[in-house]
């Protein structure tokens, strides 16, 4: 009796524990669905603007605020750990992250306090979308609107986080929960809107262009300006031609293409965010930053375009042979031309990061 005993309590046992999981499992997708329900609309909107995928947004979201049960995210509005930085002005909250004083002890990090959750949505499409860190998050933008997979895993790469299973985490959020539908949905939007713009295209009969075309001028000559270098760039819309920028600012498009070695031709349209260079780059920055460290997924290209450096330069200053790649976490001389015993470490085609190679540029007159 009592053997039988045992066993009906360990069958209640085990029923209890599958209607305990079972309710925690409705309890999370009520919460999820919570979330999306509330914060769908503006991911995809943001999507439309910016082209940080819906799903990515809405994933990233839920990960960081703890599906928006963070303190961070009830008290600040914060869903996604923006920090201040330097140049914030605006409501603040403090929390233990992962700065550290002089000494190595652990301090409250700043983190961004805003109005309402939007605009928290709003700042990490800016933030992704940021110009100025192009250099990290720029490729992002080149990957299909859809592709939320590359998406996750360009994000770990880019540094947004040190945790490697970062990428696992969002993708398996973003599957579980059918996030991708919305990436679906805000395409369908964004191709409507291309095509009413297709639609509204009118030729203008007296000066024979289309005001689509006429449009894009006028853009161009509106372009965000701004100085990098001692040296005047504009910042492209994603919409402008080279030769449209180069005409607006009385240049020509092959003096753009010179000064800017990113771009393969006139008809190229710069990304939004993208810096293009109205003046002939220098051989050497002329600002405080004299050295830069190498992050994962930039090159010498890159580098020197970030800083308005001449390529030929940049590569002659740390004595790297040509078509060769710096090693990530090496440090760049932006100013002046390093002996031989200090230069980068470097890879090329072949993978090595050790042969001379053919080291161009060495007696650029530039340098001396």
């Amino acid at each position: 009796m009592n053997e039988l005993g045992n066993i009906f309590k360990l069958l209640i046992l085990l029923l209890m524990t599958q209607v305990g999981n079972a309710s925690l499992k409705k309890a999370d997708f009520e919460l999820a669905d919570r979330y999306i329900d509330n914060h769908s609309e503006i991911a995809i909107s943001e999507m439309i603007r910016t082209g940080v995928p819906a799903s990515i947004k809405l994933a990233q979201g839920m990960l960081e605020s703890n599906w928006g049960r963070s303190k961070l995210a009830t008290v600040a509005n914060n869903h996604f750990g923006i920090k201040c930085g330097g140049k914030w002005s605006g409501g603040t909250f403090y929390k233990t992250d992962d700065d550290t004083d002089k000494n190595g002890k652990l301090i409250k990090s700043c983190f961004r306090a805003f109005d309402s959750t939007y605009d928290s949505f709003i700042a990490h499409s800016d933030f992704l979308s940021d110009p100025k860190k192009s250099y990290r998050y720029g490729f992002l933008f080149e990957l299909k609107i859809t592709d939320y997979k590359k998406w996750a895993k360009g994000l770990r790469k880019s540094g947004y986080a040190t945790d490697p299973n970062y990428p696992k985490k969002l993708i398996q959020i973003i599957e579980k929960y059918e996030l991708y539908k919305f990436d679906i949905q805000g395409r369908k939007q964004l191709a409507s809107i291309n095509t009413n713009d297709k639609i509204l295209k009118i030729v203008n009969l007296e000066s024979g262009v289309t005001t689509n075309e006429s449009s894009k001028r006028n853009t161009a000559k509106n372009l965000r300006t701004s100085k990098v270098n001692s040296l005047k760039v504009v910042y492209g819309d994603g919409i402008a031609t080279i030769n449209d920028i180069a005409e607006a600012n009385r240049k020509k498009a092959l003096q753009l293409l010179k000064y800017n070695e990113l771009f393969p031709n006139e008809h190229h349209v710069p990304k939004k965010g993208m810096l293009v260079f109205l003046q002939r780059k220098k051989s050497s920055t002329s600002g405080k930053q004299r050295y830069h460290i190498v992050n994962e997924g930039e090159t010498m290209v890159s580098i020197a375009h970030q800083y308005g450096v001449k390529l030929k330069s940049l590569y002659s200053k740390n004595r790297i042979p040509k078509d060769s790649q710096p090693v990530i976490g090496e440090n760049l001389n932006l100013y002046r031309q390093v002996g031989m015993s200090n230069r980068p470490k470097f890879f090329n085609e072949y993978g090595n990061d050790s042969s001379d190679g053919e080291l161009l540029f060495l007696d650029d007159p530039e340098l001396k």
